[in-house]
């Protein structure tokens, strides 16, 4: 069992210069820090611009080092005092660092990750990667020291850390905060230019209610009060789609090419059902060598063995497909990812999109390729938006399980049985 570390900050090595600017000199800057570390800002404040960066190590105020936060305080006071409304901060933005401890090889981290394109995102982080902390949602900076950019370097590293028995991994991370995490300040805090504790969180005022939704389902109400829905996306079916065939053909002419120079897999059920049913129905193109060996986390026993190409040809069709990572964030604080198609989120934002804020629309949504936008919904209407696209693309529990159990009787009762892995490689999905 890993033992939870003390959460570190470690500058990444780059300064940039940022100014904030007050609306008078009353105006609060709103940073809210640790020693020197900024951690958050404060909702409203002049230097919200720059929560974004967050953490970040100041470094200089007004071209002079900082190296305690009295100093800080003073030069502020002191630029303050002339009536000064701008501060030109040097900052480096940080890592944030956890110590993830394993008893042994074998241990399991607990880490399942992806590629986004802010980076290698943390998607889920269970056994010695919760115990030490590290957040699900972060994009993953660097690995004892060694800096990463992409699933396969990721891959790479932790493989050669085994090979070399060492048991504890830091892991530099730069946490994404939720749209809805913003810290705000206190009715009863006495203004000031610098908050040097996070300010505790104050519930969401009270906000005209807007405009209603013209997507209302009856039958929303129960499932809206106790989940969020994930809209599943169109099967990806080379065996019998033939638009989805020629991606499969054109992706594997590319793996013979040589054209893939590392690996990526979808962390989502969905994909995974799909692709497992696809290789069934492959034939020799999935079943040759040389092979993957590869396995879902929620199906520890149920080991899959894939044509390298095969499986490399098939993940670029189905992301081919559905190119959207959609990120929903609930007021709850959880935040649920799936990869969409380009008519989900067509539709999505016909149906929704223009929402304004506030009310019950607490849920935000986004997507990896409309990065700045922001989808706000209820519940209500965001399992409304789920459920109207589920019937019409046939896409309902039922109509899946239909689905599926139709092409698993497609499947040939007595395949042949595929030769021994020549080169293999273990995927925890």
């Amino acid at each position: 069992m890993a033992s939870p570390a003390t959460t570190q900050y470690v500058g990444c090595g780059v300064e940039e210069d940022i100014l904030i600017q007050l609306e008078s000199p009353d105006k609060q800057l709103g940073l809210c820090f640790t020693q020197l570390v900024v951690t958050g800002v404060l909702d409203g404040a002049a230097a919200e611009r720059y929560r974004s960066k967050c953490p970040f190590l100041i470094r200089k105020l007004e071209g002079k080092p900082i190296t305690t936060t009295q100093q800080l305080t003073e030069t502020v006071k002191a630029v303050k005092g002339k009536g000064g409304t701008e501060y030109r901060f040097t900052i480096e933005r940080c890592q944030v660092m956890y110590t993830v401890k394993v008893g042994s090889v074998s241990d399991s981290l607990g880490l399942s990750y992806q590629n986004t394109t802010d980076g290698v995102k943390v998607i889920k982080s269970k056994a010695a990667c919760a115990a030490a902390g590290l957040p699900e949602g972060a994009i993953m900076m660097s690995i004892n020291g060694q800096p990463i950019h992409s699933y396969d370097q990721v891959a790479t590293i932790f493989a050669d850390l085994k090979r070399r028995n060492i048991l504890i991994y830091n892991i530099g991370t730069m946490p994404v905060m939720s749209p809805s995490a913003a810290p705000t300040a206190p009715a009863a805090v006495p203004p000031s230019p610098l908050q040097q504790q996070p300010a505790p969180a104050q519930p969401m005022p009270q906000a005209e209610r807007p405009p209603e939704s013209p997507i209302r389902h009856p039958s929303v109400h129960s499932i809206a009060e106790t989940e969020t829905a994930i809209p599943p996306m169109p099967f990806f079916e080379p065996s019998h789609d033939n638009a989805a065939k020629y991606s499969l053909e054109k992706g594997l002419q590319d793996y013979k090419a040589g054209k893939y120079s590392g690996l990526s897999f979808p962390a989502d059920r969905n994909f995974w059902h799909n692709f497992q049913q696809q290789v069934a129905l492959g034939g020799q193109k999935a079943a040759a060598p040389p092979h993957y060996i590869m396995k879902a986390s929620h199906e520890p026993d149920n080991k899959l063995t894939v044509n390298q190409g095969f499986m490399q040809a098939f993940v670029e069709g189905w992301e081919e497909q559905n190119p959207h990572i959609v990120t929903v964030y609930s007021s709850d604080g959880k935040e649920r990812t799936f990869h969409a198609s380009h008519e989900f989120w067509r539709n999505l934002d016909n149906k929704i999109g223009k929402n304004p804020p506030g009310g019950d629309r607490t849920m935000i949504i986004t997507s990896s390729l409309r990065p700045g936008e922001k989808v706000h919904a209820s519940k209500e209407e965001w399992n409304g938006v789920c459920m109207e696209w589920e019937r019409e693309k046939n896409l309902t529990q039922e109509e899946r399980d239909a689905h599926a159990a139709r092409r698993q009787n497609e499947i040939p009762q007595e395949r042949e049985t595929a030769p021994p892995p020549v080169r293999g490689h273990a995927f925890d999905h």
